[in-house]
């Protein structure tokens, strides 16, 4: 399986249909928010709300993705203090595998609590000034998750 991660494209029309045009076969496409596009400009994309959303998306969403349980939020209603292990504890309680997060516009890939926590970083610009990046995540038939970082070209 193959999913792709964006988040805080703020905007991008063109980078995102890009994205979605490199990879027609991915299973999912999912966007952990701050698009600041309407739910058609985003259509194929499922999307959570970041703090510079204006429409009507969820503040948290759980997806399945074959038999891979997914917990998505934009993270700005966390408390800074420990996000990412209070990101992970809340995919615990949904019982997912994956905690996808944006809001930083930092890369993040670690796995807390045996939740593998990601970040994909920004399509507009990231805050430790490297290139603008998405996430691609396989998954194996043994369930076995790999996360790559790709730099926007």
């Amino acid at each position: 399986m193959r999913i792709i991660v964006v988040s805080d494209s703020h905007g991008l029309r063109r980078e995102l249909r890009e994205v979605r045009e490199k990879y027609p076969l991915a299973d999912a496409y999912l966007h952990l928010g701050d698009s600041e596009l309407s739910p058609s400009e985003l259509d194929g994309w499922q999307s959570v709300k970041g703090n510079n959303d204006y429409y009507s998306y969820p503040n948290e969403l759980v997806v399945t993705v074959g038999d891979i349980r997914i917990y998505m939020a934009h993270s700005h209603l966390f408390d800074y203090s420990n996000r990412i292990l209070k990101l992970a504890k809340q995919a615990k309680l949904n019982e997912c595998d994956l905690a996808l997060f944006g809001h930083s516009h930092v890369f993040y890939h670690e796995v807390h609590e045996g939740v593998v926590c990601v970040n994909p970083g920004s399509l507009r610009y990231n805050r430790d000034r490297t290139s603008p990046s998405y996430a691609i995540i396989d998954i194996d038939s043994h369930k076995k998750i790999e996360v790559h970082r790709i730099n926007l070209e």
